[in-house]
């Protein structure tokens, strides 16, 4: 009966996961990760925190509105 419900517990994490990965490749989801990665590629090149942040959010966010615009 135990293997059976680590078994479960398996499964219901694999679920989690596939679900994550899902939204990850959505557009916000994809926002997401440029905007984290671009955080972090700031941190490295020497930017304070609070300058790294706000200028991976509008890194995210132009991004994310070029990703979107309606086409004319």
């Amino acid at each position: 009966m135990a293997i059976l419900n680590r078994l479960l517990r398996l499964l219901e994490l694999l679920e989690h996961i596939s679900d994550f990965t899902e939204f990850l490749l959505t557009s916000t989801g994809l926002a997401v990760v440029i905007c984290l990665v671009s955080y972090q590629a700031l941190m490295l090149a020497g930017c304070d925190a609070a300058s790294a942040a706000v200028l991976a959010s509008v890194v995210a966010l132009a991004l994310q509105s070029a990703y979107n615009q309606p086409d004319d």
